[in-house]
């Protein structure tokens, strides 16, 4: 419990760990920049009629979380609406506003507002908000190096080039996109047509040759195929090459020499996020409204910074009820401060339950990815579970037990060594066109490229896309990790664990289980 100024008593089960740590020695003239955590998730408590009433379409969707979020959050919303002109005064020449900058959120109901002291806990009190904690921040560093390794040294495409320059083919796609049988695919005509990838990370180089000429049209209302939500601005050129790299590797069409990508033909949206978790929730909503198939997360928000993760939890369940495709990483920090090791939001549940998870819980449309070498072996740095979900109040539907506990993390693993070849940026004088790229960014990335192989088979189909199933026919497809356990059963459709997943993505094998199921076509 904490005092309000000797009026009020307000439970610390409201208030975050940061939170709690800023106010033990806050003054009572101070502000706070926070998320406020809203009763209520939009993409799972619908109401009683919405089977029967269920919209079809994208843009029903968008709408009736827009609608159901809008009526939840109405009145927190009018409350700090009706302070943000008033203030409080300490003494003759100390004033603070009772409300500053307010942003909402439709994806996970969420509100951000700058509020002061006594604002504050007497909005921690209310019954329509479970949640409140400093919004957080992280430099970029932190948040997409903690899902990849460094990028290596340019490599010279000469050395990998094949007389079919500029086309994807077999002969020039690179060992990690052989590896994962995405070339059997292609033969097929699977190659990613009508498949749009939203790549939220530090921006995409759509100059890139290997990735101009199937960015995202956005029409005029995005001229350059996204939208730039560090600097708020509809540029969102890399000025990084982590998600140049990630772009290149779900779709890089070998233009100049070597086809890196998994899917060629898929359309990258570029969607820049930045310092915040509120920048990376609206780019989840921008990617959602917009009309992506696919979003790709190669980062990770780690425990020490806590992150909201009732405000990461509630996003990727409104992903999966939009039939959202969710490819992210694990995170590169391997077995440290477990349960807490795997990222926001690669600990949120995926949409299909391995039948080796303990028990059931709620799902979402987080499926993470760790990371592989060359030789099929687990990345040493790559993320291990178990990911715990205990929150009495929101979320304990995966809690620590005896025997098996928690969520099993990763869901699935992906090539990932640290040389592996990827589109580069910047293309300066002297550098070439490609660089090595690794970990579970990597392996992120090839995941997304192998559903969005998927998910073009099912459009061709006239099937829908159900999230569900795509991972379905991946894990239960998937390639034993050298060092798992020695009790995997085929039997029991890929024995699942903690750190290697249902094993490395066969893409090809995914396919035809599919098919088999008349999933697609």
């Amino acid at each position: 419990m904490i005092r309000q100024t000797g009026k009020k008593w307000v439970s610390t089960k409201k208030l975050g760990p940061g939170l709690l740590k800023r106010l033990s020695t806050a003054r009572e003239y101070d502000t706070f920049d926070v998320d406020i955590t809203v009763t209520g998730k939009p993409a799972v408590d619908l109401p009683a009629d919405y089977a029967a009433t269920r919209p079809r379409t994208r843009d029903e969707m968008v709408r009736l979380f827009k609608i159901r979020c809008m009526r939840l959050q109405m009145g927190v919303a009018n409350s700090l609406l009706e302070q943000r002109d008033q203030v409080e005064r300490f003494g003759s020449d100390v004033a603070v506003p009772r409300v500053g900058k307010i942003e909402t959120f439709w994806i996970n109901n969420v509100i951000k507002a700058e509020l002061s002291f006594d604002t504050l806990l007497t909005l921690a009190s209310r019954s329509d908000v479970d949640h409140v904690e400093l919004a957080q921040q992280a430099d970029q560093h932190s948040w997409l190096h903690g899902a990849c390794g460094a990028m290596r040294s340019h490599v010279d495409p000469s050395a990998l080039m094949s007389a079919e320059m500029g086309q994807p083919t077999p002969r020039n796609a690179t060992w990690s996109v052989k590896r994962i049988g995405a070339p059997l695919l292609w033969q097929k005509g699977l190659t990613g047509d009508d498949v749009v990838v939203a790549v939220l990370d530090s921006g995409v180089n759509y100059h890139h040759p290997d990735l101009a000429d199937h960015m995202w049209d956005g029409g005029d209302a995005f001229p350059l195929h996204g939208y730039d939500f560090e600097r708020d601005d509809f540029d969102p050129i890399d000025d990084n090459g982590h998600g140049t790299s990630c772009a290149g590797i779900v779709a890089g069409n070998g233009k100049c020499g070597v086809a890196t990508g998994v899917a060629p033909n898929a359309r990258i949206m570029a969607v820049r996020i930045g310092a915040t978790e509120t920048s990376c929730w609206k780019g989840m909503q921008f990617a959602l409204e917009q009309g992506a198939h696919i979003i790709n997360m190669s980062v990770a928000w780690f425990h020490p910074r806590n992150p909201n993760y009732r405000g990461w939890r509630r996003a990727c369940e409104t992903l999966l009820a939009a039939g959202v495709l969710h490819a992210t990483s694990v995170g590169n920090s391997g077995r440290a401060d477990s349960p807490f090791s795997i990222g926001a939001p690669g600990n949120c549940p995926p949409p299909w339950l391995n039948p080796a998870q303990a028990g059931t819980g709620g799902v979402s449309s987080a499926i993470a990815c760790g990371a592989t070498s060359e030789r099929d072996l687990l990345d040493d740095s790559s993320g291990t579970g178990p990911a715990v979900w205990q929150d009495e109040e929101t979320y304990d539907d995966y809690p620590p037990g005896d025997r098996s506990f928690g969520l099993i993390k990763p869901d699935l693993c992906a090539p990932g060594w640290t040389d592996t070849c990827s589109s580069s940026y910047p293309m300066t004088q002297g550098a070439g066109a490609y660089a090595g790229f690794g970990r579970t960014s990597a392996a992120s990335a090839h995941l997304a490229g192998s559903l969005a192989l998927l998910a073009q088979a099912c459009i061709r189909a006239g099937k829908p896309i159900v999230p569900g199933r795509i991972q379905q026919a991946l894990e239960v497809t998937a390639v034993r990790i050298r060092g798992r356990e020695s009790n995997f059963n085929q039997r029991q459709k890929q024995r699942k664990q903690n750190g290697f997943g249902a094993g490395r993505i066969d893409a090809y094998a995914a396919y035809r289980y599919g098919k088999n199921k008349a999933w697609w076509g």
